[in-house]
């Protein structure tokens, strides 16, 4: 073989050398690119169909009970009531409520009509563990005590 022969074989490896490492850079991109979208629509998917609680804040005292917050705090109540709820501490102790505040589980929903309207663990948030709140499923029609409407 001669050297213009032997020069065209090193050439050919070359080229073929810089093109495989150019395969594999755009191997290298598309799958961080696909790595990136599968994490993008994932994220979304999170944020789309997450469960958000309702803040207590928003609860209209209306649907939840017949007696609102501001009625039971205005109301004379014995003072063995030290969270003003309706619920005498000893009760509260039985019960397992605090004694503090009057929604112990912060559903949104007073421990005494936890107790006394709906039926529900008012040391639960979600009495039937759908993963919506007690207070949340009221608000919008739903049996906080299982599945089906009010």
């Amino acid at each position: 073989m001669n050297n213009e022969g032997i020069l065209e074989l090193h050439e050919d490896d070359i080229n073929q050398e810089s093109s495989d490492k150019r395969d594999t850079k755009k191997i290298i991109i598309i799958v961080i690119l696909i790595t990136f979208v599968i994490l993008a629509v994932a994220f979304l998917i999170f944020f789309l169909f997450r469960k958000t609680a309702t803040p207590v804040n928003k609860i209209d005292s209306n649907v939840v009970g017949e007696v609102s917050q501001d009625e039971l705090v205005a109301s004379n109540l014995p003072e063995h009531d030290r969270d003003r709820d309706g619920i005498l501490d000893e009760q509260e102790a039985q019960y397992g409520t605090s004694d503090s505040q009057s929604d112990t589980d912060w559903d949104g929903i007073p421990d005494k009509i936890e107790i006394e309207k709906w039926g529900t663990d008012p040391t639960n948030s979600d009495t039937d563990g759908d993963g919506f709140s007690d207070g949340f499923e009221i608000i919008k029609g739903f049996n906080p005590n299982g599945e089906g409407k009010l």
